[in-house]
């Protein structure tokens, strides 16, 4: 599970990395076309650099849904344990919530075109209305802090595991600004560690 969350963050952060550079530094204007090749250049560049965010942000929250799906089946069929996330642990997983956001946005990229529509599927209208999400908007345009979501599900999922090694349950870090960034320093390599973390 550690080397597929780290995967994740590695791919979310150097992509986001790579996307900011190119708004930076990408070079659309073209000095041998006129003014409407280069307003033509400059609205395909801003849209590919959308296009590029909406994608990350979407294979983030998919790949997360599948870290938990494989320790789903890697339960059953290592463990024979059963895992069924919609049924709360008791006492509650670590960022319980956050992990089930992450199962509900990838029931709606995956079945409702990314749109939260509360009307349209469970999983839309448990993300209205047990998680603040707005209803009608695409994922894209709800305000989700990836960086801080990866870190969660990775302490959900961990808390998950060692309550089936016997630990008790996992506590809330107490200063989770300072775990976030010891959490990025373990898992990212330097020369691809950006900023925003």
């Amino acid at each position: 599970m550690g080397s597929s969350i780290r995967g994740i963050a590695i791919s979310h952060v150097a992509t986001k990395q790579y996307i900011d550079g190119l708004a930076e530094n990408g070079k659309w204007y073209d000095e041998h076309d006129d003014d409407h090749g280069n307003k033509h250049n400059m609205k395909q560049f801003g849209s590919a650099l959308i296009q590029l965010r909406h994608y990350i942000e979407e294979t983030t929250i998919l790949s997360l849904a599948k870290v938990m799906e494989d320790l789903r089946y890697d339960a059953r069929t290592m463990l024979d344990k059963k895992i069924k996330f919609t049924t709360p642990f008791t006492p509650p997983a670590l960022y319980y919530k956050d992990l089930m956001s992450v199962y509900h946005l990838a029931n709606v990229i995956k079945h409702n075109r990314s749109i939260i529509d509360r009307t349209s599927s469970p999983s839309s209208r448990e993300l209205v209305d047990k998680y603040g999400f707005r209803d009608g908007d695409p994922i894209v345009s709800q305000e989700i802090d990836y960086i801080s979501l990866i870190y969660k599900c990775y302490l959900s999922l961990s808390d998950i595991v060692g309550r089936f090694n016997g630990r008790e349950a996992a506590e809330v870090p107490e200063d989770f600004t300072e775990n976030l960034r010891w959490f990025y320093k373990l898992m990212i390599p330097p020369a691809i560690k950006s900023a925003s973390v």
